[in-house]
């Protein structure tokens, strides 16, 4: 049982870096429509979700 909740343990620790790591290289994609984005929202004053 306790080698079960170390695998679990380690298999979350990896999925949390994979998912991060996915997550970072998509908003470095996308950083420049989001840019784009705040800019015309600091001029209008609008939040458009993000």
């Amino acid at each position: 049982m306790q080698q079960t909740g170390r695998l679990r343990l380690i298999g979350k620790k990896i999925l949390h870096m994979y998912v991060s790591s996915f997550l970072t290289s998509i908003e470095k994609k996308g950083m420049i429509k989001i840019a784009r984005r705040t800019q015309f929202d600091g001029e209008t004053g609008g939040n458009n979700g993000i």
